[in-house]
């Protein structure tokens, strides 16, 4: 049996896959800052009053001088004064290397899988998205504001709130419009309709400096089976694909919430996104 060829972790092509990689999400991580962010040894800890994980969460940008366990001893109190779940946000590539075993081995549980895709707006049009995005174009409702609705229909904030309470009969928790209006760029609250309802919202961020888009915050009516939820989610992206594209923009990153389907491999196989790296998060279950 032949030996399996251990990968150079000093591959220049391996190398360079790893930095492009990290330069898509250190942008990420810049373009939906906290309300509250304490930097310490290199890493990032926000609070954001609990709302959204990625508002409440440490962001290990560097390996740092300290052992693991004095920092975490450190952050650990911080987050429960606020009552909050201490909570990290991870990659592969997060340093150090064994900080995820680490917080695994210390009653951290993995939860929110999300994958991290882009589109190149410079090359041409995926097979299909012109037709459809000239014929689909009146279902976009974009606007700057949370609070107001367009045309007879709800505001975004309204449409959301609704999906999130579906089915539950106690209230659920409001979204909070601070953490939803503290996007580092320029930020439209989007929307695509069926029959003339809202169906799936996201919120799209343009930084017109470096020419790049997020949409984040995908969201859809749980009234739809899942076949349409994905399709109602998938014709959202298709629409912004074609606003950032008239915008000048030359790249769009997209993140997908691989813990409700797989969204992720729809945006790939029918828009032509490419996946490039998963994040997830340790939650302390217990504190």
């Amino acid at each position: 049996m032949a030996r399996r060829k251990h990968k150079d972790p000093n591959d220049p092509a391996r190398l360079a896959r790893i930095a492009a990689r990290r330069e898509i999400d250190e942008a990420l991580i810049r373009h939906w800052p906290g309300l509250v962010e304490k930097e310490d040894d290199g890493w990032v800890m926000r609070f954001s009053k609990a709302y959204t994980r990625w508002a409440n969460a440490v962001f290990p940008m560097e390996a740092g001088r300290y052992p693991i366990q004095n920092k975490i001893e450190i952050v650990e109190p911080l987050y429960v004064q606020q009552k909050q779940r201490p909570l990290f946000r991870l990659t592969i590539y997060t340093q150090p290397e064994d900080l995820d075993k680490y917080l695994a081995d210390n009653g951290y549980a993995r939860v929110g899988r999300t994958s991290v895709l882009t589109y190149d707006l410079t090359a041409p049009a995926h097979d299909g998205d012109v037709e459809l995005l000239d014929a689909h174009a009146d279902r976009l409702v974009l606007g700057n504001d949370l609070h107001e609705g367009d045309n007879g229909h709800p505001s975004w904030l309204d449409a959301t709130n609704a999906w999130l309470a579906y089915g539950i009969d106690t209230k659920m928790p409001p979204a909070r419009p601070d953490v939803l209006k503290n996007f580092l760029y320029d930020t439209h609250y989007a929307m695509h309709l069926h029959d003339g309802k809202p169906a799936a919202a996201a919120v799209f961020v343009a930084d017109a400096d470096e020419k790049q888009g997020f949409i984040t915050n995908l969201m859809v009516d749980p009234a739809f089976n899942k076949t349409d939820e994905i399709g109602q989610r998938v014709a959202l992206v298709r629409e912004l694909i074609r606003k950032a594209r008239a915008a000048g923009l030359h790249r769009l990153i997209v993140e997908a919430d691989m813990e409700k389907d797989d969204l992720h491999e729809h945006l790939t196989a029918r828009l032509g996104l490419e996946e490039r790296y998963r994040y997830w998060y340790r939650a302390k279950m217990f504190f």
